[in-house]
């Protein structure tokens, strides 16, 4: 979704989109993959423009149906990801880059806090999509405690306790066992 940078008011642009824009549903399974529940997708974005800079804020909701990884038990779950971040032109010194000229450029730590754009407009799409791709979780778990499953018989630990003996000492070290030490 392509948002010209002029055509941006001076109080505001304010979208709302929900699971009939296509172009929210098709960032969120582009990114989620089969797990999202189109149906319950919605954002809610604020555009504002200080001169060529642009402050977008919002906030993207939407469910999952996903697996957990430590059990492998089917759970839905909802998702809040809130959106800040701040869109600058690109400056001369990237256009050149961007023209064939090969230059080394250090980024400062400065840089790494806004977003940049080329030209008149941004894609709207993109920016969620980066937002909603940070946001992820590194694991999916069914709920924070979850024990997982056994790993000599694989009953869910969650459901019921089996009958499997703990072993005492760390696998990762069952191959020095043999190692007899004599002393001179």
């Amino acid at each position: 979704m392509d948002i010209l940078i002029y055509d941006i008011p001076d109080e505001g642009l304010k979208i709302d989109a929900g699971s009939g824009d296509d172009w929210l549903s098709g960032v969120l399974i582009d990114v989620l993959g089969g797990l999202v529940d189109k149906n319950s997708v919605s954002a809610q974005l604020n555009i504002m423009r200080y001169d060529d800079n642009i402050d977008l804020q919002g906030l993207v909701q939407y469910n999952t149906k996903s697996t957990c990884d430590r059990c492998l038990a089917k759970f839905d779950s909802h998702s809040n990801v809130d959106i800040h971040t701040v869109l600058i032109p690109v400056s001369d010194g990237r256009e050149r880059l961007s023209a064939g000229e090969i230059e080394e450029i250090e980024l400062s730590s400065e840089d790494l806090e806004f977003g940049y754009y080329e030209g008149d407009r941004f894609d709207l799409a993109d920016v969620v999509r980066e937002q909603v791709l940070l946001a992820r979780p590194m694991k999916h778990l069914c709920k924070h405690d979850c024990k997982g499953l056994c790993q000599k018989c694989g009953k869910n630990l969650n459901e019921e306790i089996c009958g499997c003996e703990e072993e005492s000492t760390d696998p990762r070290w069952a191959s020095l066992k043999g190692i007899k030490v004599t002393k001179n």
